[in-house]
């Protein structure tokens, strides 16, 4: 962004300044990691979630020819669960609890079936093998406000996001002046961080992950069932590809198992760490404008991501080690209107993942703007919201399933 830019927007943003921040406390900065414009992007086509801890537990498959697994081609099979280059050994560890693969199969979906062995991890995690009905319908009494009601955006910082002790990070690209609260995200299962920071993003608080995770499941089921919706294609090929995540709490009391999952099987098994790419249709579901910045751990920032329709509601997220997920609000600004400055080839020039060929491309068409070029036209702008038009209403997803 040019000097002259930069002054206006921040002349700008004076209008939606607090009369106080958010939260007083010590100011970090980022790093940009500045990228030399380059003639050809470098897209990431898999990409893998781990865990902090080296606690696994599970086996080996064994008693095949090397060759073969589950007796198909273990080329094949391997090119199917995106897991080419591995060993054996490695790609049947990581495909334990994979079931109901054939050649040219169908991926799982709730046409195909889950095709993951989740009584077998129950048992392998020390889980107990059904969650008490009495449980479930408690929590969805709470998930859907019966004992409560929805809090607006400030009461919920000043309420929820302030509970623990927040970062104040500085320095992101495109608003490298605006300080953010960043909220931990630790209350809870490690694992349920994609929900839970989207629940605090959407209803408040991150207690609301379970209903987040139900209408994702809900709505991303509908889509691949409606053939003539206008994500059908898009969704298909998000679903087509398997992720290298973990399952479990990821320490020694509570240990995690290493596998391989589709975004289907990510939204049905419990406690399974998520992939980035769902935010895409997160930001479908709520009409939301999301930017996620990508930070190693000396927070470095590798990456921006984008996803939604510019004029929608902009959050904000941090992706931290590859493997967790922060929310995060302006401290000196109102949230509810801040907005990221658009995104063009020379407002991000030699900024992370950026490349010359972005020069002529339309706004639009920009590489943080598209994971999923051919099959996302942002041109078309948002998607109807259509959580009430389930043909399965979400007490029923909510109620109905022993595997969420």
């Amino acid at each position: 962004m040019t000097n002259a830019r930069r002054m206006l927007w921040l002349e700008d943003l004076d209008s939606i300044r607090r009369e106080r921040p958010l939260y007083d406390g010590n100011i970090e900065d980022v790093t940009i990691r500045r990228t030399p414009p380059r003639t050809q992007a470098s897209p990431v086509d898999v990409i893998s979630i781990d865990s902090d801890s080296d606690e696994n537990v599970g086996g080996l498959v064994s008693g095949r020819t090397d060759d073969q697994i589950w007796g198909y081609n273990r080329a094949e099979v391997q090119a199917y669960y995106g897991l080419q280059g591995l060993t054996r050994s490695q790609a049947a560890s990581l495909l334990q609890y994979q079931t109901g693969y054939a050649p040219q199969a169908e991926y799982p979906s709730t046409a195909a079936g889950l095709r993951f062995d989740v009584a077998q991890l129950r048992r392998d995690l020390g889980w107990p093998a059904r969650v008490p009905q009495g449980t479930i319908d408690t929590a969805f009494e709470v998930q859907n406000f019966q004992d409560s009601v929805p809090v607006p955006l400030e009461d919920a910082l000043s309420t929820y996001w302030l509970a623990d002790t927040p970062d104040l990070l500085r320095g992101f690209p495109l608003v490298e002046d605006v300080v953010f609260v960043v909220q931990q995200n630790m209350a809870g299962e490690a694992s349920d961080c994609f929900f839970k920071a989207v629940a605090f993003l959407v209803y408040g608080d991150y207690t609301y992950h379970p209903r987040v995770k139900a209408e994702h499941l809900q709505h991303f089921h509908e889509v691949l069932q409606w053939t003539a919706h206008p994500r059908h294609q898009l969704y298909l090929r998000m679903n087509r590809r398997f992720y290298t995540t973990v399952v479990g709490g990821g320490t020694r009391a509570l240990p995690v198992v290493r596998t391989v999952a589709n975004l289907y099987q990510m939204l049905t098994v419990p406690k399974m760490y998520t992939a980035l790419d769902l935010f895409d249709v997160t930001a479908d579901l709520y009409n939301l404008f999301i930017v996620v910045y990508t930070l190693d751990e000396d927070r470095v920032v590798t990456g921006v991501t984008t996803m939604g329709s510019y004029n929608a509601r902009h959050v904000f997220l941090c992706h931290v080690n590859g493997n967790h997920f922060q929310p995060m609000v302006p401290n000196d600004y109102y949230a509810s209107e801040f907005q990221l400055p658009r995104i063009t080839y020379h407002s991000t020039l030699g900024q992370p993942m950026t490349s010359n060929r972005d020069q002529k491309r339309h706004a639009l068409d920009h590489v943080w703007r598209n994971r999923w070029s051919g099959d996302l036209d942002r041109r078309q702008g948002p998607l109807p919201v259509e959580h009430v038009f389930y043909s399965t209403t979400l007490a029923n997803v909510m109620r109905g399933t022993q595997t969420n």
